[in-house]
C-alpha cells in the first residue's frame, strides 16, 4: 500500500466534509489506495472495501482505538477499545466474482453489492425510485437467462439474450416474486461470502450485565478519527503560520514531531 501524505489526507478530509457516507468511503478508499483507478475501487465488494478501510485506519491511528457505547438497558456509557487488527483479521479470502440463482425458470447471475452501489444508493434514496432491495438487486444482476427458453420456443428479450449488465434505470422484466427471492439470496450470500460487509461488536454492560451486538461502521469510525486529526493538524498550521510566516505546504512537510516541537517553543 502506498504511503499517504499529510497533504493527501487533508485533501481527502476536505472532499469528504460535505459527502454522503458512501461517497466518503470511496474518498477514503482512494486515499488508502492512490495507485488504483477510482472505477476499480468503486467496483470492490463492500466487505473488501471495509477490510481496506480497517487496514487504513490501523495504519493511520494504530491497532487499538478508543470508542464509546451506551447500554440499551440502563444507559450506562461504556468506554471501550476497538481492536482494529482483530476485526481486520476476520476478512475472508478473495471470493467468487459472480454467483448463480435459479428460480421459476429463470437463471440469474449476480455479484455482491459494491462500494459504488452503496454510494449510488444514497443518491437514489434522495430522489426517490424503486424500493431499496429491488434497486440494489437490479444493480447486482449480471445476466439473466430463461432455463425453459429452448423447450418452449419462447423468444428472450434482446437484453437477456446474452450476458448484460443491468442497472436500476434499465432493469430486465423479472417477475416480482423471483426478484424478492433474489433479494433474500443476495443477503444470504453477503452474510456467507462477505462477512465484513456488516460488522458487529459483542458488548456487555458491567453495571447490569446486559449483553448485545452493536453495529460497527468503519466508514463512520474512520471519518471521526480523520476529522479530529484534521482539526489538530490545521490548528498546527494556523499557529505556526501566524508565528513564523510559513506556508501551509511548508508546515505540512514537517514531521508531526517537529511541528509539535515548534509549538512547544512558542509556548515557552
Amino acid at each position: 500500500m502506498a504511503t499517504t501524505s499529510t497533504a493527501a489526507l487533508l485533501d481527502a478530509w476536505d472532499q469528504g466534509c460535505d459527502a454522503s457516507p458512501g461517497e466518503r468511503a470511496l474518498i477514503l478508499l482512494g486515499a488508502a489506495h492512490p495507485e488504483a483507478p477510482a472505477a476499480t475501487l468503486s467496483g470492490w465488494p463492500v466487505g473488501r472495501r471495509d477490510a481496506a478501510l480497517l487496514m487504513f485506519c490501523e495504519r493511520l491511528f494504530g491497532p487499538h482505538l478508543p470508542a464509546q457505547a451506551s447500554c440499551p438497558r440502563c444507559a450506562v456509557l461504556l468506554e471501550l477499545e476497538v481492536d482494529v487488527a482483530r476485526l481486520r483479521a476476520t476478512a475472508p479470502p478473495e471470493t467468487a466474482d459472480s454467483f448463480v440463482f435459479g428460480s421459476g425458470g429463470y437463471r440469474v447471475t449476480y455479484r455482491l453489492p459494491s462500494a459504488g452501489d452503496l454510494a449510488a444508493l444514497e443518491k437514489e434514496g434522495r430522489v426517490g425510485g424503486s424500493p431499496m432491495g429491488r434497486w440494489l438487486a437490479d444493480r447486482c444482476i449480471v445476466a439473466v437467462e430463461r432455463d425453459d427458453a429452448a423447450a418452449d420456443g419462447a423468444e428472450l428479450p434482446a437484453a437477456a439474450a446474452a450476458p448484460s449488465v443491468v442497472s436500476a434505470r434499465h432493469p430486465l422484466e423479472i417477475p416480482a416474486d423471483i426478484v424478492a427471492a433474489l433479494e433474500r439470496e443476495i443477503a444470504e450470500t453477503v452474510a456467507a461470502a462477505d462477512p465484513l460487509a456488516e460488522i458487529a461488536l459483542e458488548l456487555a454492560c458491567p453495571a447490569c450485565a446486559t449483553t448485545w451486538s452493536a453495529p460497527f461502521d468503519i466508514v463512520r469510525f474512520l471519518w471521526s478519527e480523520l476529522d479530529g486529526w484534521a482539526s489538530r493538524t490545521l490548528d498546527d498550521v494556523h499557529i505556526l503560520a501566524s508565528r513564523y510566516g510559513w506556508s501551509e505546504g511548508e508546515i505540512l512537510a514537517l514531521s508531526p514531531q517537529r511541528r509539535q516541537r515548534y509549538r512547544d517553543l512558542i509556548e515557552l
